[in-house]
């Protein structure tokens, strides 16, 4: 008569040990800063044309970004939704980011495709 007990018990067992594994989740904040090296870039010795593009993401609100060439570093605000990033400007701005997290050190803007990595 205990026998029927046995194969039960093993399954409460397992269901129980398979419910205490714990969960991965996104980080919700970043202190990082990843780059971009624009492809087939020559600045010409011109210092006000960067090559390199980069976001720092400065505390748990805000990046600074450094973007399309430009030597002006823009503030902006980020939120978290899952493994995006989306990094909107002031309203006057037409500039909005959004990266897809591939990993601790990667980064991937939506709109181009292109792999930031973390520095």
């Amino acid at each position: 008569m205990k026998k029927p007990y046995f194969p039960l018990l093993i399954t409460f067992l397992f269901i129980s040990f398979m419910a205490c594994e714990e969960e991965t989740e996104p980080a919700t904040d970043l202190e990082e800063r990843y780059s971009h090296d624009i492809p087939n870039c020559d600045n010409g010795g011109n210092f006000e044309f960067n090559c390199t593009e980069w976001i720092e993401f400065v505390n748990g609100s805000e990046a600074d970004v450094l973007i399309g060439g430009s030597d002006i570093v823009e503030r902006g605000n980020y939120q978290i939704n899952g493994n995006q990033i989306a990094v909107t400007f002031h309203p006057q701005s037409s500039l909005s980011l959004i990266f897809r997290r591939l990993d601790a050190n990667r980064l991937q803007r939506i709109d181009d495709n292109s792999i930031w990595s973390k520095n």
